[in-house]
């Protein structure tokens, strides 16, 4: 793999460069970011070496940020579990850190209606996936087991990044919120009660509850 598939900011439609959205808010404190200056596309795998594709993809980002006149770029984005995968890691033309706005009291906005929903695996085969679970428990070939199913959910219209994410705030106005564009013009947003990582001045803090 070399660093044209690395970064690849061409082939993103230019609306799209200028308007994607990125948030993550941790603490009191919020780092918003807007449109992609450069993308990582690199697997993250065998990143921890320094001469890996991967920390020169990353490398290579920042450099064509500061070319592009960007004296502090940061970089945001997700990496899969599997990281033999592609990344999905950009490098926002602009971005600040904000003040984590107060908590919204007002009610939930109503979410679009729902005209689909299916379950992967259905109701039955993950009743299965659970029964082979407790037999490999029993048999020694497992020691954990972590299950879950995909929801796929069809709305009546396009769904409101911005509604999800207030909705979101008001279920859990202490986590940790985000917000990341993705392949095909979709976007990952969530938030999380767990603070996996954090950093004081030159002191790193880990947490992998997981």
């Amino acid at each position: 793999m070399t660093s044209k598939r690395a970064e690849r900011v061409g082939d993103v439609g230019a609306d799209r460069r200028e308007q994607a959205a990125f948030l993550f808010q941790s603490g009191d404190r919020v780092l918003q970011g807007r449109g992609i200056c450069a993308r990582v596309e690199t697997p993250a795998s065998g990143g921890a070496h320094r001469d890996s594709l991967f920390l020169h993809a990353v490398e290579e980002a920042f450099a064509r940020a500061r070319q592009a006149g960007i004296a502090e770029p940061v970089i945001m984005g997700a990496i899969p579990f599997d990281t033999t995968r592609p990344s999905c890691l950009y490098v926002p033309r602009e971005h600040a850190w904000v003040a984590r706005p107060a908590p919204v009291s007002s009610a939930p906005v109503a979410p679009a209606q729902v005209r689909e929903v299916r379950n992967l695996p259905s109701a039955d085969g993950f009743c299965l996936a659970v029964e082979e679970a407790i037999e490999a428990f029993r048999r020694g070939e497992l020691s954990k087991a972590v299950l879950s199913r995909i929801q796929e959910i069809r709305l009546a219209e396009p769904a409101d990044v911005e509604t999800i994410l207030a909705n979101l705030a008001r279920q859990n106005p202490t986590g940790y919120q985000f917000r990341i564009p993705v392949a095909e013009g979709g976007e990952l947003v969530g938030v999380s009660p767990e603070l996996l990582v954090r950093k004081q001045g030159a002191r790193v803090h880990t947490n992998p509850l997981a």
